[in-house]
């Protein structure tokens, strides 16, 4: 995997320390302040201008963890039955 072949890996979480550390013990982590969105758009400013699009129905989020949707929403429908 990529995150294998990698000697540093940034992180800005304590749970993908503490996951990446579990499983990758051989990359050495480096902490770091989480992205902004003002940084974000410093990275896709300059490929904007230079003409690059994405195909915004290709674009998949990948989160660290189930949406507050998905982990709070669960006890509200846990007890009811289907009629």
């Amino acid at each position: 995997s990529a995150v294998k072949a990698l000697p540093q890996v940034a992180v800005c979480d304590d749970a993908a320390a503490q996951l990446l550390a579990k499983f990758r013990p051989e990359c050495k982590l480096l902490r770091v302040a989480a992205p902004t969105a003002g940084q974000a758009l410093e990275l896709a400013i300059p490929r904007m201008l230079a003409g690059e699009r994405s195909d915004v129905a290709l674009l998949d989020g990948h989160y660290l963890r189930r949406s507050d949707a998905e982990i709070f929403g669960e006890s509200t429908h846990a007890g009811r039955s289907r009629d």
